[in-house]
């Protein structure tokens, strides 16, 4: 593959949606010497076609969409190269409700709070909650706010 079919390939992807610079590069090293791709890449993200920050920006709209929370959105950014200082600058400016968004993802999946003294089904609610990526804090406090809510 040379040069030419290398951006054009890059461009056709970056037109279907936003990838980050690391899963280009990923993808095209192993088809591609790393110094054409890293010169195509570079050329991208000069141009406005690449961008690292609209592409967390959207992951972390998305994943907040289905309900994701924190832990699992930040982990999932590392694995697609995404810095820490990047994803803490998007975090902080999006500002979250993440304990609503907690109580949204148990709402959608149970909306009905376990039998009292239940510890079973309170666990498993729990880690769903964890599952998702929620932190303990988050879930706990999602679970009390469904107590609260179905009380009213």
């Amino acid at each position: 593959m040379d040069a030419a079919e290398l951006r054009n390939t890059a461009l056709r992807l970056l037109s279907r949606r936003e990838y980050s610079r690391h899963e280009l590069e990923m993808r095209f090293i192993k088809s591609v010497e790393p110094d054409m791709v890293n010169e195509i890449l570079d050329e991208l993200v000069k141009s406005g076609y690449l961008s690292d920050s609209r592409f967390t920006e959207s992951f972390i709209r998305q994943r907040v969409m289905q309900r994701h929370g924190w832990q699992r959105i930040s982990y999932d950014l590392k694995s697609k190269g995404i810095a820490g200082e990047l994803q803490q600058s998007l975090y902080e400016a999006l500002a979250i409700d993440w304990v609503e968004l907690a109580y949204e993802a148990w709402q959608k999946r149970f909306n009905q709070l376990p039998e009292r003294g239940d510890r079973k089904e309170y666990a498993r609610q729990m880690r769903y909650l964890l599952q998702r990526g929620f932190s303990n804090a988050e879930a706990s406090s999602a679970l009390r706010l469904a107590a609260e809510s179905l009380q009213d």
